[in-house]
């Protein structure tokens, strides 16, 4: 179970860097996923949503840095 709290503090570390509307649907994917809120889930569910999490995430803080550099 520690890899898990190690891959979701990777992806907390990321937030920072995302889109606001993507962190905040981030949060409670996390939240869901470490078990603080609803229900438990099996190991292959938690690893492939954590992955595909840390996908998005990369891929939202690109987009944020993008729109960044392309200001008027």
């Amino acid at each position: 179970m520690t890899t898990y709290r190690i891959k979701i503090k990777k992806i907390e570390a990321l937030l920072p860097r995302v889109m606001a509307v993507d962190r905040l649907k981030a949060r409670r994917d996390i939240q869901r996923l470490s078990g603080r809120r609803g229900r438990a889930w099996p190991d292959e569910k938690i690893e492939k949503r954590l992955v595909e999490l840390e996908k998005s995430l990369k891929a939202s803080a690109q987009k944020r840095d993008r729109r960044r550099a392309n200001l008027p």
